[in-house]
């Protein structure tokens, strides 16, 4: 399961950043209503994110986990207004619904919002 999701972050992410030509997020958002998306922008990439959301078993609330060390976070081309690294922004499929630059302030919020 982990590296079935690890491997579509990382296809996903690609994915992302191909399509991503026009200015804003849109190709991050979730899939729909009752799920969210993750971008997570660090200095490296590992899964200790992912691997803690299976943890916390909150997998399902989740549908796409995107993660990066090459987004500018100073770049306009997102519209992220990301200040640090790490960064961990959450999208419903509409717009950002929260951003932050702690992991646990992340899982905190997941394990709220799934409830």
């Amino acid at each position: 399961m982990r590296i079935l999701l690890t491997f579509f972050s990382v296809i996903l992410l690609l994915s992302a950043c191909a399509n991503g030509s026009e200015k804003g997020y849109k190709n991050f958002l979730s899939d729909d209503e009752d799920t969210l998306s993750i971008l997570i922008v660090d200095y490296s990439l590992n899964n200790s994110s992912i691997e803690e959301i299976e943890a916390q078993g909150i997998e399902k609330l989740i549908t796409k986990v995107y993660q990066s060390t090459t987004l500018d976070i100073k770049d306009d081309k997102y519209d992220l207004g990301l200040k640090n690294k790490p960064a961990y922004v959450v999208f419903n499929n509409k717009e950002i619904v929260y951003k932050t630059y702690s992991e646990a302030s992340l899982f905190d919020f997941l394990k709220s919002y799934n409830k």
